[in-house]
């Protein structure tokens, strides 16, 4: 899988042992209901080239990961059973840069697992079925990309919105971030470009003030509607939420009143 020049993704899916079932739902279990219970876990890889004489062409590095997970009632139509997926993870898996077939070609593959499982004969008694989706999402260091470069538009979790900022359950690892009410609304609308060519990139946030880099392909970028001063998407999330409601470049406000924000 992967349709951006890149950036590649692979997935495996595999029954969880009792001993592996860390979710918070593990514990609802109802008479007469089976409940698919999802556990996601994501490493973000980078793929570095290696020279043409050594054996190996690459070399894979975990350089961050992140877990998640979900659930819903069995219903006995594909299409609402489909709905529980698309409603809870759906906008996670877009953060991975996936494509919409990607994501659904995901999808319905765990959901046919998931439903042979439930109807195989040693699991047939079971009113809980858990299923862990282990997903790989690469960044493919490219011919005479250099390594840093590499690792500088590589997709990783800290570069994403935040898992409780994201998903409609919230994720059982890590807690709510504490944040007030304005501040958390005017984050959630921040609009976010990503960049597809570099020209791209430059042309909107030649450097980011924050932290001093480019916008390099695969960034995400984000222009504050007051100031419109562009900032990477991550670096400003955090100088807003640690830092207050002012422009790290010309301390204007980035909102005024709650009513601006809806």
């Amino acid at each position: 899988m992967g349709s951006k020049l890149g950036y590649t993704y692979d997935f495996r899916l595999k029954m969880l042992e009792k001993d592996e079932i860390s979710c918070r739902f593990a514990d609802e279990k109802r008479d007469g209901v089976k409940t698919f219970i999802f556990q996601f876990t994501t490493n973000f890889i980078l793929k570095i080239r290696r020279p043409e004489e050594e054996e190996e062409a690459s070399s894979d590095l975990i350089i961050d990961s992140e877990r998640f997970d979900t659930f819903f009632d069995q219903t006995g139509d594909e299409k609402r059973d489909l709905l529980g997926l698309v409603f809870n993870v759906y906008v996670r898996l877009q953060e991975y840069w996936m494509t919409r077939d990607e994501i659904y070609s995901i999808f319905n593959k765990t959901l046919d697992f998931t439903r042979n499982l439930a109807s195989d004969r040693k699991y047939v008694r079971l009113n809980q079925i858990p299923v862990g989706v282990c997903i790989d999402v690469c960044t493919v260091q490219q011919e005479g990309e250099a390594y840093n470069d590499a690792l500088d538009r590589a997709i990783i979790a800290d570069h994403l919105v935040p898992l409780d900022m994201c998903l409609i359950l919230p994720p059982y690892v890590g807690t709510v971030r504490p944040m007030c009410c304005n501040r958390k609304l005017f984050l959630r609308k921040l609009r976010r470009v990503r960049v597809e060519n570099v020209e791209e990139g430059l042309a909107i946030m030649p450097v980011c003030p924050i932290c001093s880099r480019s916008g390099k392909l695969g960034a995400q970028i984000s222009t504050l509607p007051k100031c419109g001063h562009a900032f990477h998407y991550h670096c400003v999330f955090r100088w807003i939420e640690a830092n207050g409601t002012m422009c790290p470049s010309c301390s204007r406000p980035v909102y005024d009143r709650v009513t601006e924000l809806f």
